[in-house]
């Protein structure tokens, strides 16, 4: 389903980059609005999986989950 989107590669936004360094890596690629709700999509996943446990993670991969679902929840250009 998601072989050659570019959208799970977004994920990566949301999950490592902030403020002005995500709208930057937002203004530097051409993609359209549904590529970007699908990325805010995949980081919402990922995030998840490791949140409810359903992967096994150390402490500071669930804090870093619980920081990737405020993020992606709080976003205004999703």
């Amino acid at each position: 389903m998601a072989v050659g989107d570019p959208a799970c590669d977004l994920a990566v936004a949301w999950s490592f980059l902030e403020g002005d360094a995500r709208s930057a890596f937002r203004a530097g690629l051409p993609l359209d609005a549904g590529t970007w709700a699908r990325g805010r999509g995949w980081a919402l996943w990922k995030a998840l999986i490791l949140a409810t446990g359903l992967a096994q993670a150390k402490a500071d991969d669930l804090a870093r989950a619980e920081v990737v679902l405020s993020v992606v929840l709080a976003d205004p250009a999703a």
